[in-house]
């Protein structure tokens, strides 16, 4: 009963927002009309700096620490009333730590080698989700407002080790499970290229504050997608690891049961030289489990390409300005380097929705109603429906419509055909991929959408949920702005445990098409 209704629902879902779709999005476009170019100007070049380079001139006494956390801080303060994408901070210990650091470099004669701290003095920040002690740790839940965290997430003490100082927690949409950042504890996030348009989720606010020039590296968490669409809208770096590489804990909330198979942690960067560092670092004793990179040789690499997902009744066309930006990397990877880039197509892409809730749902996990509601009082969602449209709830619709859909899952017989198609499917694409290939395809169907939009596209996000489902490594690229002046990109996948090979590719793609751009 339950998988009929949920058959029914997903049905009549996807009829209304094709047949809605066009007048609310008039809608949207009444209630968020564009305004470009609304984050204040860069004044400072250390703002213009890749991390390791800072880090390189901190060590050879050619620049403080100090100066360029008290400049991230000014940036941050100029940048958030736009954007609105800082949660909590730590600016005056951050202050603190750089002080002590110079003078121990300048003063004591202490050696940091760049081997062990690639990152020395650096700031840097992180999604809500993770804790940072002392930090309100509430993933964006209105009754976790007093949660202070204790200790710090095990990936933010992997960074501090090797010589970054975190500022401070940045916004996520309601329990990290939706692709726009907005709650009813922060507010919304916004692009720093459009205010009007979305900067992506959960791992939003970090990707806009990164895209607004306002942090230079930082830290996200992806389960269908929570790393890549923000790093997509903002016109960033980031790369999701291969499961099982890099630590989850010390995020709430934590994927248990087979959704630890969906969940990964990773590197978010402005510039594509620190994503290989960052990754090295967040992933620690596990790297051995990564592939070693078997070439640099652009020419002995085997690459693969696909536009959009082979026909899904549920997610947005690709749109033209991507597929054209899509075969701009074809015809320099052919023109430069004299490869072939195969066009292919996989006919189970389609069914990327169907793999990834297979996956989902079949996992013991506890019921988000549960989640987002107060300890031992689950949110009752038809409740908080009505609660909502008189404005008087205190959660997102995004939220409360999954807690209203959770207990409507796939049949057994379903769950069982999805998960078959997606073991043959990974398969199918490690055999392809082997160690020197990778495959171009498309982050999102569509550049950031406006505030609330989404709704009208709930079936977007799998472009980059199937690769969790599937667990291969994916680094999201930059490719210039669109002509309405948003971030464009594309996703590279590599085999698993192939993740080198991706983020190489990256940065040939970030030398030849610019990477990030000055919103």
């Amino acid at each position: 009963m339950a998988s009929t209704s949920r058959k029914i629902i997903r049905n009549f879902l996807t009829f209304l927002s094709f047949l809605l779709r066009p007048l609310l999005n008039l809608m949207f476009a009444f209630a968020y009309p564009a305004r470009r170019k609304a984050v204040p100007p860069i004044e400072n070049d250390l703002l213009l700096t890749p991390a390791t380079e800072l880090a390189d001139r901190i060590r050879a006494k050619k620049l403080r620490s100090f100066d360029v956390v008290q400049t991230y801080i000014n940036r941050i303060l100029a940048v958030n009333p736009y954007i609105n994408s800082i949660t909590d901070n730590r600016f005056g210990d951050a202050l603190e730590e750089a002080k002590a650091l110079d003078k121990s470099i300048r003063e004591d004669g202490q050696s940091y080698p760049k081997e062990k701290y690639p990152f020395l003095g650096v700031p840097f920040t992180a999604k809500e989700a993770f804790a940072m002690k002392g930090l309100v740790h509430a993933s964006g839940i209105v009754y976790r407002k007093d949660v202070r965290a204790t200790k710090n997430a095990p990936v933010i003490d992997m960074m501090i080790q090797v010589g970054g100082i975190p500022l401070g927690l940045t916004n996520v949409s309601e329990a990290c499970m939706w692709y726009e950042s907005a709650n009813r504890l922060y507010g919304r996030s916004r692009n720093p290229y459009d205010l009007s348009r979305i900067p992506g989720g959960s791992s939003g606010g970090e990707a806009c504050l990164l895209g607004s020039a306002g942090s230079v590296i930082g830290i996200g968490s992806d389960i269908g997608g929570s790393l890549r669409n923000p790093s997509f809208y903002n016109g960033i770096f980031c790369h999701k690891p291969t499961i099982g590489i890099v630590p989850n804990t010390g995020q709430f909330p934590d994927a248990v049961d087979k959704q630890a198979l969906l969940l990964v942690t990773g590197p978010m960067c402005r510039y594509a030289v620190d994503v290989a560092p960052m990754f090295r670092v967040l992933a620690g004793k596990n790297i051995d489990k990564v592939i070693p990179l078997k070439t640099t040789d652009y020419r002995s690499i085997k690459y693969f390409y696909m536009q959009d997902d082979g026909g899904s009744l549920l997610a947005s066309n690709v749109a033209p300005e991507l597929k054209k930006k899509h075969l701009d990397v074809v015809n320099y990877l052919e023109r430069t380097h004299g490869v072939t880039v195969k066009r292919i197509t996989l006919s189970k892409m389609k069914y990327s929705m169907e793999m990834w809730t297979a996956l989902m749902e079949s996992s013991k996990s506890p019921a988000f109603s549960s989640i987002i509601g107060k300890p031992n009082e689950p949110v009752r969602a038809l409740r908080e429906l009505l609660k909502w449209i008189f404005r008087r709830s205190l959660h997102t619709l995004p939220a409360i419509g999954l807690a209203l859909v959770e207990e409507m899952k796939m049949s057994k017989k379903d769950t069982d055909v999805f998960i078959s198609m997606l073991d043959a499917f990974r398969e199918e694409l490690n055999t392809m991929l082997g160690d020197d290939g990778v495959l171009f395809y498309p982050t999102m169907p569509r550049c950031a959408p406006r505030h609330n939009e989404p709704l009208t596209r709930i079936f977007d996000f799998p472009y980059c949920g199937i690769f969790n489902a599937l667990g291969l490594p994916s680094t999201a690229c930059p490719l210039g702005l669109s002509p309405a002046g948003l971030p464009t990109g594309l996703q590279v996948i590599g085999k698993q445990y192939n993740d080198w090979l991706p983020i190489h590719v990256t940065e040939e793609l970030s030398r030849a098409f610019g990477g990030w751009v000055i919103p």
